[in-house]
């Protein structure tokens, strides 16, 4: 206790020590681990900037405006928006903490959680969405699986009507709409003739496999019991105890004391001021005091108290995450990605940078994307070998390895100062070398690069010294000067050990797929020639990109099977590119940014 009060004094109370010292805390989690007091200090400074001496700009972190944040300004904006709460309602710590821009509002740690919840004698949960997730973003999401699994076209609508009208039966001849699956399932057989016993199983299996316990409750879950607290589940669901039991264990929930669900007591939390809990009040004892803890404000939260038992309201993952949802994906590919995100991203037991966060919803896709379909298409084309070009292929090496080991992968250096030297296409030289120094490099830079140095005399005699700047007066000229002294240069002399440095990655391999971010693709053109004309060994070599901004080219070698596109196929997809590449240096550069090694460049 001693602790957490100097914690919250000398970091919560102010907001701004608050953001940068846990942020910073969480960016260097190896070094809170093992060096304790270098965060301390860390700590200090921070209360003396922003405490002492009233610090009226950023100390840590620049990229997020420094704002007066104050309890009063976040209460009037709470009632503002019509949402005031006190702390003690939620599982949020405080709404001024701003974790990241896709994640605004930070949940309490599961051990201070579980210390605020610790005084009660009986603390229930809610099931689905509190203890419980799915992994699809929609409940009814589960009925497109169950359906498929049966054979039923349309099942989704079917399932949903046939829960409906069983409600309305129950209403009419019981007078509530507490329904069993099995119901249900009376209701699904008779529209579609399927059995109804193997309906339910169906429909339960499905759930067991895609509902896992959501880590911040079972953390927190984990602490009460060893607390030895009475724990109970409280939900409106139509599955019974049994087997809400079943899921519960298969979620890591195990020693439940008691579930109370709806259809075994024909009454719910939503219904009638939430009578259920009447129910829960007389098993215990009404001298017990109780918590409630559930993600519907209405009946988790608001009826709960109706009922005069506490309750905290648990901000469900789909509730961050919703206003983020990525759109343009498939509806059940859509359903599994947005749960997924949602629910790493926002369940509360870890916090991620804004960088992290950003990879993890879309550019870390893309790349598991393109390497899934690597892998298939090097499967199919029955290849010896991928490989990885540096520098943009390190970081899809890195994944290729970590999902397959059935194609090796290999990783050849290869940049445009390499295909300078050896790709032996004059063109390719002027046009990605000598133009593209205008302006940057003297005569002395651009023939280091290439490896002519050693050359400077040939230059010399046509007055291109080693100090004269290439500039678009002189760009011509000085390019004459390559292509006239082509054969004084003796590119292939200087190329015999690159050529051996290949064949030794490169050994005893037929079919290989050498991969690249892409664009122009003419690295990828250099080095397929370089290979043909030089390692003999090689017969079959696929060029493959994440994009290609030159739809000509594109379609030409996609005719001949020798050039596989991911992204920006002119014959598959040629919309995404015209959609997405209005401005191509832009897209280049962000994607050549995100993936390539962050090391220096190279020439071998």
């Amino acid at each position: 206790m001693v602790k957490d009060k100097l914690y919250n004094f000398f970091v919560r109370t102010n907001g701004r020590v608050w953001y940068e010292y846990e942020r910073y805390v969480r960016e260097h989690m190896e070094e809170h681990r093992l060096h304790r007091f270098r965060h301390l200090r860390v700590l200090l400074k921070l209360n003396w900037f922003y405490r002492v001496k009233k610090g009226n700009t950023p100390y840590l972190y620049w990229d997020v405006p420094l704002q007066p944040i104050t309890n009063d300004s976040i209460m009037k904006e709470t009632e503002k928006k019509g949402k005031q709460k006190s702390l003690i309602d939620s599982d949020i710590d405080n709404d001024q903490y701003i974790e990241s821009i896709l994640s605004q509002k930070r949940r309490m740690e599961p051990y201070h959680y579980a210390q605020s919840i610790m005084k009660h004698d009986v603390i229930s949960f809610d099931m689905f969405d509190t203890l419980v997730v799915r992994k699809v973003d929609e409940p009814t999401d589960i009925f497109e699986i169950v359906g498929h699994k049966l054979g039923i076209s349309n099942y989704r609508q079917i399932r949903i009507n046939a829960e409906k009208k069983a409600r309305q039966k129950s209403k009419a001849i019981n007078g509530h709409e507490e329904i069993s699956i099995y119901d249900i399932y009376k209701e699904v057989a008779f529209q579609t003739e399927i059995d109804a016993n193997k309906g339910v199983l169906c429909e339960f299996e499905t759930e067991m496999e895609h509902c896992i316990g959501n880590p911040y409750f079972l953390a927190i879950y984990n602490i009460l019991m060893s607390n030895k607290k009475t724990i109970c589940v409280t939900s409106d669901m139509y599955f019974n105890e049994n087997q809400l039991k079943a899921l519960l264990e298969n979620c890591g929930y195990t020693n439940v004391d008691k579930i109370f669900v709806s259809c075994d007591y024909k009454c719910s939390k939503i219904r009638y001021g939430g009578e259920l809990y009447k129910v829960i009040k007389k098993y215990y004892g009404e001298e017990k005091d109780i918590v409630h803890i559930g993600d519907n404000r209405k009946s988790d939260f608001e009826n709960a108290r109706l009922q005069n038992i506490n309750a905290r309201h648990y901000f469900a993952c789909r509730t961050f995450g919703n206003k983020n949802k990525v759109k343009g994906l498939s509806p059940l590919i859509s359903s599994f990605y947005n749960a997924v995100v949602n629910f790493r991203l926002h369940n509360g037991n870890e916090a991620y940078s804004l960088y992290w966060e950003f990879g993890y919803k879309y550019f870390g896709l893309l790349a598991l994307g393109y390497v899934s379909w690597l892998h298939k298409m090097a499967y199919i084309n029955d290849l010896d070998s991928v490989c990885f070009l540096a520098r943009d292929g390190y970081l899809f090496k890195k994944i290729y390895d970590r999902l397959y080991t059935d194609i090796p992968s290999k990783y050849i250096l290869w940049s445009r100062a390499t295909a300078c030297r050896y790709g032996l296409e004059k063109n390719y030289v002027i046009s990605k070398l000598v133009k593209k120094g205008i302006g940057i490099s003297t005569v002395r830079q651009l023939l280091d690069v290439i490896g002519l140095t050693d050359k400077q005399e040939i230059f010399d005699e046509y007055g291109f010294y080693s100090w004269i700047p290439i500039m678009r007066s002189n760009v011509e000229s000085f390019s004459n000067v390559f292509l006239e002294n082509w054969d004084r240069f003796n590119f292939e002399e200087k190329g015999l050990p690159y050529e051996k440095y290949l064949a030794s990655i490169l050994s005893e391999c037929e079919n290989i797929a050498i991969v690249d971010t892409g664009f122009s693709g003419r690295n990828l053109f250099e080095l397929k020639k370089y290979l043909r004309s030089h390692i003999k060994d090689i017969k079959n070599i696929k060029m493959v990109y994440i994009a290609n901004e030159e739809p000509l080219m594109n379609s030409l070698y996609n005719l001949k099977e020798e050039y596989k596109c991911y992204v920006f196929d002119t014959n598959e997809n040629i919309a995404i590119k015209n959609k997405c590449t209005n401005n191509n240096d832009v897209f280049n550069a962000l994607l050549e940014r995100i993936y390539s090694w962050t090391g220096p460049s190279f020439c071998f």
